[in-house]
């Protein structure tokens, strides 16, 4: 064998934990003759991040790399990260980079530096005669949407002193809240795609009202096994709470009126290149009133409550 030894360098190891706002629930079943508890617990999500590096001697200077990270002293790619005898089962070794250092007495010295990735969720033991199982992970993140407009939220025109509107729109600001699940699933969710994506919710959901809520996106990765296939299923649900129909003002260059269309002139007689804003009974507005506005409906509904995703005002 060439490689003569193995041992963690000193200092070899810089490690980095980073908690950012994701929990996970996680539900532990505990049965003891006919009783049955579940026990729901929520846990924060760590990423793990750094380096280990491992100091290997071998005794041929035209030792390949290949050959060294093969050797079962040292951690394989995709194996567990172990410390002190412990496993931590979501922190992995995911890259492995072999440098020649020099001679080393009567041998030759590498250095392997491995990277690690992946995350670290802290829950306590289950107690003997108990199965766990993650369920759910959810995460909120926030969108701000800015419209051009014509008028302010209270209806006030974009005008000066003198009613000349100003040459730049008033911006109006909104917020979108995304609600984002990921779970695994065990069933082909390719129907549910098919059922719900770019719909709003035909009724309220969890309060929200009817039109508010957007599936925006709906994605998943099948793992297939001997004995099973399994679905790790991600949803992104968008709330807008004017919802997410299209809002046009009442605009043309005709107006109605005594039951006959006309062009809108301007003040000298001629036809006017710009809309004008009409009221609802298609005649010109009137000076300083409020603008009618034509409502679209671009999304098809469904029913949210067949996507059987938990509440999230109660994680």
């Amino acid at each position: 064998m060439a490689v003569y030894s193995v041992d963690l360098k000193k200092d070899g190891r810089q490690i980095r934990q980073k908690f950012e706002g994701q929990w996970r629930k996680k539900i532990t079943t505990i049965t003891s003759g006919s009783n049955i508890t579940r026990i729901v617990q929520n846990t924060p999500v760590v990423k793990t991040t750094g380096q280990v590096v491992f100091v290997v001697d071998v005794t041929e200077k035209d030792e390949q790399p290949i050959s060294i990270l093969c050797d079962r002293r040292l951690p394989q790619l995709s194996e567990n990260y172990v410390e002190n005898g412990v496993v931590y089962w979501g922190v992995y070794y995911i890259d492995a980079v072999p440098r020649f250092v020099g001679p080393a007495g009567a041998y030759y010295r590498w250095e392997i530096t491995y990277t690690l990735g992946g995350e670290f969720s802290k829950t306590p033991t289950p107690e003997a005669g108990s199965t766990s199982e993650t369920i759910l992970n959810f995460s909120t993140s926030t969108e701000l949407e800015e419209v051009a407009s014509a008028v302010d939220l209270n209806g006030n025109w974009n005008v000066n002193s003198i009613g000349d509107f100003f040459a730049d729109p008033i911006t109006l600001k909104f917020g979108i809240l995304n609600l984002n699940y990921s779970r695994r699933e065990y069933s082909n969710p390719l129907s549910r795609i098919f059922d719900f994506f770019q719909t709003v919710n035909s009724s309220s959901w969890y309060g929200l009202a009817a039109g508010t809520v957007l599936c925006s996106d709906i994605s998943f990765r099948a793992t297939e096994t001997t004995s099973e296939t399994t679905y790790d299923v991600d949803y992104k649900l968008q709330y807008r709470s004017r919802g997410w129909n299209v809002e046009k003002a009442n605009s043309g260059l005709y107006y109605a009126s005594g039951g006959y269309k006309y062009r809108a002139l301007n003040d000298d007689g001629s036809p006017t290149e710009e809309p004008i804003l009409l009221a609802a009974n298609g005649t010109p507005l009137a000076p300083g009133a409020s603008p009618v506005f034509e409502t679209f409906k671009t999304h098809p509904s469904a029913d949210f409550s067949a996507l059987n995703l938990p509440d999230p005002f109660n994680l």
